[in-house]
Parts: structure tokens; sequence; C-alpha cells
């Protein structure tokens, strides 16, 4: 049984990343620093995803063995990995056909590894987004161990803070490429924890947040730090950390007073279903949505507005269209007869 209201988080994430971040910061409709202050998109991805395994655990009485976890694994891999595929196959081959490059191999091994995700960045947004691959991969396959652990139902507030100590440690150290990984399984962790009913009050809330609001602003005045949140988001440090807790703190705060059966009509709305059926592709082909219409709108001289407007418009439709690869997984064999 799917949750309304998790899907209607999810395609609004999806709609406010396509929509409003990156044209932010891709057609640049707001200047730095002034657009970082809507970056705090995906730690909500993140928590939704924790939410969702939660769901999915209750729903299926999941337990972890070698074999749950396989299926587990390979169906989530699949689900991240064949739309990728795919968008990674028309990528390198508009990168092999203008770019006229001798290197096929090497184009196309770079484009089908997630984890590098092709590295000519001279093709406009085809890969900017893209760096998200790697920290979801690796938060998918280890939240199962992660929530699995004796002291999984420890208050979040007291994890938040051991994390953000192990952050300001591991920042500018050989470690530091653990950053990402540590940064994003935190969020989807919390997720798990509220799906399992960890309470945050409306008075909670205000605390976190405005302690954290004067923290950074205290922090700012001793110290030169940057408030621009896209320095400090890749990778995420303990200001983009605090900064991620003063959001999720606001919307948990906002989100009590939202009666959630009053809004599941959204669910339905043609105009928004697509974002919730074929997001993650939406995500995907934003990359070449964005490309196509930055192409068009400085070619022919057209008003920035009107290209943000073309490139929504043709990420969708190719999300859409390649969104039907999503329901695509692949299977641990059986070789029981039966």
């Amino acid at each position: 049984m799917r949750n309304n209201n998790v899907d209607i988080i999810r395609g609004s994430l999806m709609l406010y990343i396509v929509v409003i971040i990156h044209g932010a910061f891709w057609l640049k409709l707001i200047p730095r620093p002034f657009n970082s202050v809507l970056l705090f998109e995906m730690p909500l991805i993140f928590i939704v995803s924790g939410y969702s395994y939660a769901l999915f655990q209750k729903q299926t009485k999941y337990q972890i063995n070698v074999k749950s976890y396989l299926e587990y694994a390979l169906s989530r891999l699949s689900r991240i990995y064949i739309p990728y595929l795919i968008y990674a196959a028309a990528c390198a081959l508009i990168v092999i056909v203008f770019s006229k490059k001798n290197d096929v191999l090497v184009i196309l091994y770079n484009w089908f590894n997630p984890f590098i995700h092709g590295t000519d960045s001279s093709y406009s947004f085809l890969t900017l987004h893209l760096w998200f691959i790697n920290p979801f991969i690796l938060v998918t396959l280890f939240l199962p161990f992660i929530t699995s652990l004796k002291y999984v139902n420890s208050p979040s507030w007291l994890v938040g803070i051991i994390v953000l100590f192990i952050i300001c440690c591991i920042e500018e150290t050989f470690f530091e490429g653990l950053l990402t990984p540590i940064f994003y399984m935190f969020w989807a962790w919390f997720g798990y924890q509220l799906a399992i009913g960890e309470k945050y009050s409306r008075v909670r809330c205000a605390f976190i947040m405005l302690f954290c609001i004067s923290s950074l602003f205290a922090f700012s005045f001793f110290y030169d730090i940057k408030l621009d949140m896209q320095d400090n988001k890749f990778p995420p440090n303990w200001i983009f950390f605090i900064f991620s807790t003063i959001w999720v703190m606001f919307l948990l705060f906002i989100s009590s007073f939202v009666n959630s059966s009053k809004i599941d009509f959204i669910a339905d709305l043609k105009w928004f279903r697509p974002f919730i059926v074929s997001g993650y592709s939406i995500y995907l082909w934003q990359g070449l949505g964005y490309s196509v219409a930055n192409h068009i709108g400085v070619n022919g001289n057209l008003p920035i507005y009107l290209t943000w407007i073309i490139a929504i418009f043709s990420t969708v439709v190719l999300g859409v269209f390649f969104g039907r690869f999503e329901t695509i997984r692949f299977r641990v064999i059986n070789d029981k007869k039966t």
C-alpha cells in the first residue's frame, strides 16, 4: 500500500529541485549567495528515503539476512541504476557525436560508472546534478545495517550532535571523502526514526531551530566563515549540517499545522502526478532538458524566463517518457523447484 503523504512530499521535492533549485542555480534566476538559502532539498530527499524504508520494513516484516538483503539490494540498485544507465547512454552518445573524440570506450566507461558519471563538464548541465547518485547508492545499501544497530532508537538530537562532532573532526583530513555519505546517512536514519515513532513537538522544533540560527550568527560574528551554503555543501561541512537542521526543524514545525488528510487530493492532480510516478527519471533528465533549453535560449536570444519554461517542459516530457524504465527490477534467481 502506498503512502500518499510520502508520495506528495517526494513529488514536491522533485518539483522544487527541477523548477526552483536548478532554475535559481543553473539559469541564475536568483544570484548568489541569496539562492543558497534555498538549499534544503537534499537532506529532505534522504529523510523521505529513510521514512520509506521504515514503511517497507513494517509492511513486509523485513528481517535482514543474506537472501533478503540480496533481494533488497538488487531491487533498490536496479531502481537506481537502470534509469541512470539509460540517461547515461543518451549523454554518452551526445558527447561522442559532438565532441568527435576517438576514445569511445573511455567515454562509455565514464558515463556508465555511476560513481564517475561523466568527466567532461563542457556539455552544459548534463552532469551537474549526478553527484547525488553516489551517496544515494551508498545510503541505500547501508541503511538496513544502520537501522538494525543496537542503539537505533537513541534520540536523534543526541546522534545529531555526535555526527556534527565527527564532521568537524574529519573536515580537511584524509577522511574528508566520508563527509557526504555520513551526512546523508544521518538524514536517512532521521527519517527512519520519524517513521518508527520519534516525535518532534513544536516547542522542540522551535528551540533547536532558534539555537542553530543563533549558533550560526555567533560563529559568523567571531570567526571568518562563509554563509553561502553552496560553498559549504560540497562536501557538506558543519555549517551546512547546522543550516540543514534549521530547515528540517522549521519544516517539521510547519507540518505540525497541516492536516494530512486534507492534502491527499494533491496526489491525484494531473499536472503533479508525473513528479510522483516518474520523479527519479525527471530528476535525471533535467540535465538534458536544461541543456537543450539553454542551447535554444542562448542561440535564440530568448528571455531567461522563457528559457526556464522550456527547460521545465522538456525535462518533464523526457522524464515521463523514460519513466517507464523505473519499474524494471533485477531479481534473485530462485532455483527451488515448485
